[in-house]
Parts: structure tokens; C-alpha cells; sequence
């Protein structure tokens, strides 16, 4: 039995962390610590985690400065101690066949493996989650099968990895988009990803999440997409059609297209500065992107209306 370093960044979490913690401490597998990484949190989290550390000897707490759920992440990781990583937000939780399922994978060979989120909401509604495939992906080359990996989540939350996979990769500390950041770089090394399908992670859409809020960070990603092109470049690593679907998908679609819509007006100028970039951008580093059969009709067609400001002004105007 391989032991598991399940790190929980937290941060202002005091009514969900309790049925975080319990339902990690209702697991069927054994060897396994969990680490609380309180981020500066003002309300009662950080008492909540030491209270449960006081309890039980597998629950370590650290205390840090707020530096954001990167910080958080990266702080866990330089002192997790297990062969196996999994990433669990405080507000959520998973079912207790969890870190069994998750790491019978690994022990199958595999080098991280991602089980299906179940989003709710604070009311307990079940939302419909359309950012995951239930595909089934045994091996594939990231070079050769970028069909494949359109099925693989872009998040870090209800994953488990491999240490050797993620050893010297940290999350981009100030940024948020961190997962697509994370996610991309080991695409450039992971062989085998495992779809478990008999556990669950338990996923809470709550208002006053940051992804659910149109601010300036939300522009972050261009950044992101920045270090990422960077990143494989520096390794001579060939561009996977991936990296443009994403760079369409994630950014030029969802963050800009449909979320920049409901930004105030005091950043309406930067956020048509922000459109001229990223279609440059986009031109510059992956120049055959309208080829790409990962990217949908709809998302071309999205994707030329940018290069029009005046056009989006009226679409982001409807929209909002």
C-alpha cells in the first residue's frame, strides 16, 4: 500500500471545511495524511483544522500569509511525504472510496487518474457539469493522440498524481487559471491517465467564488498562456493541437467572449486591449489554429468576432 499526501489549501472556509475533513477522515484506505494549508484565512478555518489535527495524527495544519490557492498548493507539497498526491478543495468533498479507487489506478501503472465531479450548489441542487468526459483514455502519446486529451479535465481538484509525475512542478503563485497551467505542463509528459468511474468528488459551485466572479484577474490567463507557450518552447517540447484548443477553449471563449461581458466599466478598455492581444497572440504562436479539428465551428466563428471590437461591444452589451 502506497501512502497519499491529500494537500487541502484553505482559505475563509469555517461552513464547509468540517464536512471536507470529515468525509477524508471516512476513508477505506489507510496510509494516507492530510494536509491543511491555512492561507491567512480570517474567519475560523485555520481553529477548525488545528481542532481536527488535535484529534487525529494523519491531519498536519500549516499556518501561513495569504498568498492565494497556488501558495497554498505549493506549500503542501513541500512537505507531503507520500508517493501518491491528490489535490482536494475545502469546500468539497468525496466519497469514502476515494483515495482507494484513485490509487488503485496508480498501482495499476498509470500515471495520474481523474475521477467525475459531482457539482452542487449551496442550496444542494445538482448542477449539470459540462467540463469533463467520461472517455475512457488508457495510453496515448501527447504528440501524436491530441484527440484524447480533449477529454481530459484542465483542473487539479479530484485528481491523483504520481510524485515522480509532479516532482519540481509548482502552480504559478499570483495568478489564478493556475489549473490550466498545471495541467498542460505534465501533458507534455504523462503517458497513461486512468477515468475512474466508481468513486466521486464532490464539486461546490458556491457565489462568492472566484471563478465565479467577472474581475480583472479573470485576465490572468493571458498571462498563463504566456508561460505555458514559453514553458514548451524552453523544452523543445512540438505543440500538441491541444495547446490551441485550450488557447481558444479556455481563454478566448469562455474568459473572454462569454465572462469579460460582465466586466464593470471601468475595464471595458482593457478588456478590448486585452481581445487585440490574445487574436495576435494567437496568430504569432499557433498559426494554423483555424485547422484544428479540436476546435469547434462555433468556437472559430467566436474567435474571429474578437478580432472586432466594435461587434463585441454589442454582443457583450446583450450579453450582460
Amino acid at each position: 500500500m502506497k501512502k497519499i499526501s491529500v494537500i487541502v489549501p484553505i482559505y475563509n472556509v469555517a461552513p464547509y471545511l468540517r464536512t471536507c475533513l470529515d468525509s477524508l477522515l471516512d476513508q477505506t484506505y489507510t496510509d494516507y495524511e492530510i494536509i491543511c494549508v491555512d492561507d491567512g484565512s480570517k474567519d475560523e478555518s485555520g481553529r477548525i483544522a488545528d481542532e481536527y489535527a488535535s484529534l487525529y495524527s494523519n491531519i498536519h495544519v500549516i499556518h501561513k500569509e495569504n498568498g492565494g490557492l497556488s501558495s497554498a498548493r505549493n506549500a503542501g507539497l513541500k512537505i507531503a511525504t507520500g508517493e501518491y498526491i491528490s489535490f482536494i478543495d475545502s469546500d468539497d468533498y468525496v466519497a469514502s472510496n476515494y483515495l482507494a479507487e484513485m490509487a488503485k489506478a496508480l498501482d495499476e501503472g498509470y500515471d495520474y487518474a481523474e475521477c467525475m465531479n459531482t457539482a452542487f450548489d449551496e442550496t444542494g441542487k445538482k448542477w449539470e457539469y459540462g467540463y469533463q468526459s467520461s472517455r475512457e483514455i488508457s495510453e496515448y502519446d501527447y504528440a501524436t493522440r491530441p484527440d484524447l486529451l480533449i477529454h481530459v479535465a484542465m483542473f487539479v481538484r479530484g485528481n491523483m498524481y504520481r510524485r515522480e509525475l509532479i516532482e519540481g512542478v509548482l502552480f504559478p503563485e499570483g495568478l489564478v487559471h493556475e489549473d490550466i497551467y498545471y495541467s498542460s505542463i505534465l501533458f507534455s509528459t504523462v503517458k497513461k491517465i486512468k477515468k475512474v468511474m466508481n468513486t466521486e468528488y464532490y464539486y461546490l459551485i458556491r457565489s462568492d467564488s472566484i471563478a465565479n466572479h467577472a474581475s480583472i484577474k479573470m485576465f490572468d490567463m493571458y498571462q498563463i498562456m504566456q508561460e505555458i507557450h514559453e514553458y514548451y518552447e524552453t523544452h523543445k517540447h512540438p505543440y500538441p493541437l491541444l495547446l490551441s484548443k485550450t488557447y481558444v477553449r479556455t481563454f478566448m471563449v469562455a474568459v473572454l467572449f462569454h465572462k469579460a461581458a460582465h466586466l464593470s466599466s471601468e475595464h471595458h478598455s482593457t478588456r478590448k486591449e486585452m481581445c487585440k492581444k490574445a487574436y495576435r497572440d494567437l496568430q504569432r504562436f499557433y498559426p494554423e489554429w483555424a485547422k484544428n479539428p479540436l476546435i469547434t465551428s462555433k468556437e472559430k466563428i467566436a474567435v474571429r468576432l474578437l478580432a472586432y471590437p466594435f461587434l463585441m461591444e454589442m454582443i457583450w452589451k446583450g450579453a450582460k
